[in-house]
């Protein structure tokens, strides 16, 4: 389990929640979530701002993950 923001990756933040649950909060299909595990990576709509998955994210963590450390650790590849 990750404890500090350089270990902080979009697959372990993802495995920690759960596929089922970021699917269900962001909106978007478990294949979609499976996706972002397998480039450790958001979409590029996250960083254009047409998404906030990341905000969403951290939201479902209750805090222990900041939108922006999540949105830095799965800047795509």
């Amino acid at each position: 389990m990750p404890n500090t923001k350089d270990t902080i990756t979009v697959k372990s933040v993802i495995k920690e929640l759960g596929v089922q649950n970021v699917s269900a909060i962001t909106h978007v299909s478990v294949r979609a979530v499976y996706k972002w595990m397998a480039r450790d990576a958001l979409p590029r709509t996250d960083y254009t701002g047409e998404t906030d998955y990341a905000g969403a994210m951290s939201q479902l963590s209750n805090g222990k993950y900041s939108a922006a450390d999540i949105r830095d650790s799965g800047k795509p590849h």
